[in-house]
């Protein structure tokens, strides 16, 4: 079993995609769906946490937030060295590609 997360999956092609991998058993996919259920928002409400930061945004250079509240950095999520793996992927990721 493949561990799979999909974007959207409460609509249109990333509901589709949810859908097939729910049908053939992959729970992540599955506990990934139960999850957007109940906790999902509409844009409209889900971008207001995200419009109050930029409006008033934190002193410290690095904070994280749920939506309504802080997250502390010392938590194991924001060590350094995984950032740094994440950043140098998205690099890779974003490079400029030979033709």
């Amino acid at each position: 079993m493949t561990a799979i997360v999909i974007t959207g999956g409460t609509d249109g092609m990333g509901r589709a995609l949810a859908r097939t991998y729910l049908d053939r058993g992959d729970t992540a996919t599955a506990a990934h769906v139960a999850a957007l259920k109940r906790y999902g928002a509409p844009v409209a409400e889900g971008i207001k946490p995200i419009i109050a930061r930029v409006d008033a945004p934190p002193a410290e250079p690095l904070s994280a937030f749920l939506p309504d509240a802080r997250i502390s950095l010392d938590n194991p999520s924001f060590a350094p060295g995984d950032a740094a793996r994440l950043d140098d992927l998205t690099r890779h990721l974003l490079r400029p590609r030979e033709n």
